[in-house]
């Protein structure tokens, strides 16, 4: 299964302020922040064979957050790296980066409940 990431942002609207992008929805899906994170520079693809004992020392010596589309023995891509910094925890959350300690301390302190569903788009693969 390839995850489209080029696609778009799943009618998402996007605000540039300044080197920030800001999500104008609340809802993005895993793939529209994917898309996101590699317009942003965050998130780098290869479709090169890789070995799944390698991928640990990829994410972590990467530059950038990495999707490996072919991984040996696997039928599903995979992403590592996403939160190693607070610039792609930013970009990944589509929060500025300067907002990252005030917006986790309000999270924190008033936590949504979980919401249980019989189906969901996860469940198709």
């Amino acid at each position: 299964m390839r995850i489209p990431i080029a696609s778009p942002i799943n009618s998402m609207e996007l605000t540039r302020v300044g080197n920030d992008v800001r999500r104008d929805s609340k809802q993005e899906d895993f793939r529209g922040m994917l898309a996101r994170m590699q317009s942003e520079g965050h998130l780098r693809r290869t479709t090169r064979p890789i070995s799944p004992r390698h991928l640990s020392a990829l994410c972590d010596q990467a530059p950038t957050a990495v999707l490996c589309e072919s991984v040996e023995d696997y039928d599903a891509p995979v992403v590592g790296g996403l939160y190693r910094t607070r610039a792609r925890t930013a970009s990944a959350l589509g929060w500025p980066e300067a907002e990252l300690g005030a917006r986790f301390a309000k999270a924190i302190a008033r936590p949504v409940p979980p919401v249980t569903i019989s189906d969901a788009p996860c469940q198709d693969y």
